[in-house]
């Protein structure tokens, strides 16, 4: 008999550990081991008892990732999935209470939504640098060996489905899909839904190489207790279901909060969680944003609305985009705060503008939010994620 009640308070324990032991590290190296150190803790079987091979994977997609850094303005995807991962924990712990589609009243129904999220969240971006590597490979020439060689290459990801049991994987996920839709369709609809998931599976696979369904397909592989199968397969699909905005299907058409709360939720968080990420230098023409001037201020979960709130250093962006800052006069910097307040809200707005598209909140009569202030706390908008 599993004591669920002791598993979640191990959980607790054991993210107040790494948040002390992240506080005080210094160095990427340092903070990197610590997040390893922690995600293994998670692994073990006082906490999530994932399969074994789950932090061993994460390791090595840390030591993979480094290459990465080669390209202009690449984004951290590391330490990135321990903070989704940390955002969701908090958001579903409110949820939990404040969400009644959830149906989490029972600790053990919360553990295996919590294992599930935590298995989705911290794999989610497992296989980037696959989906990264057409554009890493036409670079190492010119970059690395100081070469002029165009070298042009596309690589094929058609073994992906026949590999293993990748089919049988796919039969799986489009099932976990169907099982998750909602109760008023009928058994010819949801037949056809089921086909129609398949198929937009294989061109993000095939066609797109998104990294999601990668991912989603190679999950259960990984060697999981039959206890935990369908808690897999759930975590799969989330993952494959993150990028789903980026190429919503049109029989699949808009899929609800309600009844794909994890995917939503992974989706929301990925977007949200831009605080921190070490950016690799850039290229002429293109800016980043500075380190230090983006961090997270809070999220805030009522009965009706989910909220994240990025704290913008404005005035810091503005000296960062304008270096003769010292020399302009007071109306002339505050015409420039102006300007980068809305370029930061804009910004955010692009990411954003697709998901409304893909997701709804269908019966969860609940809205996800987006919002920026300033180091002050004063607002810059508020982008309605899920409405």
């Amino acid at each position: 008999m599993v004591d669920y009640e002791l598993r979640l308070e191990n959980v607790q324990n054991a993210l107040k550990s790494i948040a002390e032991r992240l506080e005080f590290a210094r160095g990427e190296e340092e903070i990197s081991e610590c997040i390893l150190g922690g995600v293994a803790g998670l692994c073990n079987e006082s906490c999530f008892e994932t399969c074994s091979r789950m932090s061993e994977v994460f390791r090595k997609f840390q030591r993979h990732e480094g290459i990465l850094y080669a390209l202009p303005y690449y984004r951290d995807h590391f330490t990135h999935a321990f903070h989704v991962f940390s955002l969701g924990y908090v958001t579903l712990s409110q949820w939990f209470t404040e969400l009644a589609f959830l149906q989490a009243g029972d600790l053990g129904r919360r553990y295996w939504l919590l294992k599930e999220w935590f298995i989705a969240s911290v794999l989610h971006d497992i296989a980037y640098p696959i989906e990264m590597a057409e554009s890493w490979v036409p670079q190492f020439p010119p970059d690395v060996l100081g070469v002029d060689i165009e070298l042009r290459s596309t690589f094929d990801w058609s073994p992906a489905l026949s590999g293993g049991q990748n089919m049988r994987h796919l039969d799986g996920l489009a099932a976990k899909f169907v099982s998750q839709l909602p109760n008023d369709l009928d058994d010819t609809e949801r037949a056809r839904r089921g086909v129609a998931f398949k198929q937009w599976f294989v061109g993000q696979l095939l066609e797109r190489h998104d990294h999601g369904a990668l991912a989603g397909i190679s999950l259960p592989s990984l060697g999981w207790a039959l206890t935990d199968e369908d808690c897999a397969y759930g975590a799969a699909l989330d993952i494959v279901l993150h990028n789903y905005h980026w190429r919503p299907h049109p029989t699949l058409r808009q899929l609800a909060l309600s009844s794909y709360p994890l995917s939503a939720l992974l989706a929301y968080c990925d977007t949200a969680q831009e605080w921190g990420r070490p950016r690799a230098s850039g290229v002429a023409g293109r800016r980043a944003m500075p380190e230090g001037t983006l961090k997270f201020y809070s999220v805030l979960v009522e009965r009706a609305a989910t909220t994240v709130t990025l704290s913008y250093d404005i005035e810091a962006l503005c000296k960062n985009n304008n270096r003769n800052w010292g020399a302009l006069r007071d109306r002339e910097k505050r015409d420039r705060i102006d300007e980068q307040r809305q370029s930061v809200f804009t910004d955010l707005e692009q990411q954003t503008s697709g998901i409304p598209k893909a997701w709804a909140t269908g019966t969860a009569n609940h809205s996800l939010r987006i919002r920026a202030c300033d180091v002050n706390g004063e607002n810059i908008g508020v982008l309605p994620f899920l409405v």
